[in-house]
């Protein structure tokens, strides 16, 4: 994959893999930027319907703004070849850095607060992430700061990634939030 074309993003190196695919860095050739690109386990989205499903969750991810969360910026499909980009966060992941030694308290504190403000923008917007159960969705920068990641966009309960509440009528978060846009919840 490195040295592919995926639309306009040029693959330049590996920097995650997991269930649900692998993620590379790539520069955006028309924007002349760094991107993450997260290419989908070949089968994810095995027909039609699923691929309308993940554009319809890969819009409303786009429409997240926040400091803690890395911004989904497009999502095609290139020969086969399903694909989500995002925000590059230039930093190290949370695991690399536990794996490297312990954390002080202060530390955990600050990055666990980062965390708490990214899930809650998205919680406004009735997006819940379940995918926490590592620190792996989690790169820190080198402002030390923390930014969420989506796994990708689940299209069923029991996929990780992100999922899409329902509210109830007069139980709707305020859409008001500087993190929403202009999207609802699903």
């Amino acid at each position: 994959m490195i040295g592919r074309r995926l639309g306009r993003y040029r693959i330049i190196e590996q920097i995650g893999a997991g269930g649900m695919g692998v993620v590379y860095r790539a520069r955006d050739e028309r924007l002349e930027r760094d991107v993450a690109v997260k290419v989908l386990p070949s089968g994810t989205l095995a027909n039609d319907d699923e691929r309308r499903h993940f554009r319809k969750e890969a819009l409303i991810l786009s429409q997240l703004n926040h400091p803690n969360i890395a911004t989904v910026h497009d999502f095609d499909t290139q020969e086969g070849v399903d694909f989500l980009v995002m925000e590059y966060v230039n930093g190290q992941s949370l695991d690399a850095t536990l794996a490297s030694g312990k954390l002080g308290e202060p530390e955990v504190v600050r990055l666990g607060i980062q965390l708490a403000h990214g899930l809650a923008a998205a919680h406004a917007c009735g997006i819940v992430h379940r995918d926490l159960g590592s620190p792996a969705p989690c790169p820190t920068c080198p402002r030390n700061s923390c930014a969420v990641r989506g796994s990708t966009p689940a299209a069923t309960s029991s996929r990780p990634g992100w999922c899409f509440s329902s509210w109830p009528p007069g139980d709707a978060p305020s859409h008001n939030s500087r993190a929403c846009h202009s999207s609802p919840p699903l």
